[in-house]
């Protein structure tokens, strides 16, 4: 007995079909708005990346000395908000019973956790020597103008934003995108780094 294999037909895409199912007319801009989403995740994910690149270089250049307490205190919270995440919350949990529980040990955390910790840091040291020699400080226009941005990108109120996280911290966070700005505009790119963001 021969097996039957129903083959799924898909509708058209023509103009009515697209005025179904979108806000478009026509399959022109209905495609045309497709292409430029795609274009725009693609932009947003190689300038991620040419960033990314960017602060891990100027790290990298860094030659100051990194004190292992803050590496370690970094480490600590790292794993603390893992284990949140896991929805582990109580603080008073020391860091020995917090592994155990969460079926880890000092080597786990040397090779997966640690090394994150300290580019976190090289970075925060980074921006908080830029921020001081910049002299770098937040209007309250500029304070107003990066809330709104926030709000828009999670889709939420401004004023929710504002009491949700402080105005020390939301300034704190400007600040920081101010001066990882101040990188990337200072930020020497050979040939190379160029070609590979230009494909």
């Amino acid at each position: 007995m021969e097996e039957v294999v129903k083959k799924e037909e898909l509708p058209e895409l023509d103009d009515e079909l697209v005025q179904d199912i979108s806000e478009f007319e026509t399959v022109e801009e209905f495609t045309a708005d497709i292409k430029k989403g795609l274009e725009e995740t693609i932009a947003n994910q190689v300038e991620g990346e040419y960033r990314t690149a960017i602060i891990t270089q100027a790290c990298d250049n860094m030659t100051c000395d990194i004190p292992n307490t803050m590496v370690d205190q970094k480490t600590d919270e790292f794993v603390r908000n893992y284990a949140a995440n896991m929805g582990i919350t109580d603080d008073e949990m020391s860091m020995e019973e917090l592994k155990n529980l969460l079926g880890i040990d000092d080597a786990a955390i040397d090779i997966n956790v640690r090394p994150a910790a300290l580019f976190q840091v090289k970075q925060d040291i980074l921006i908080d020597a830029i921020i001081e020699e910049e002299k770098m400080e937040v209007t309250e226009e500029e304070l107003d103008k990066y809330i709104e941005k926030v709000a828009e990108d999670v889709q939420a109120k401004p004023e929710d934003i504002r009491r949700y996280f402080g105005e020390e911290f939301i300034k704190r966070e400007c600040l920081m995108q101010r001066a990882v700005d101040a990188i990337f505009d200072t930020a020497t790119v050979s040939e190379e780094q160029e070609e590979d963001k230009a494909e």
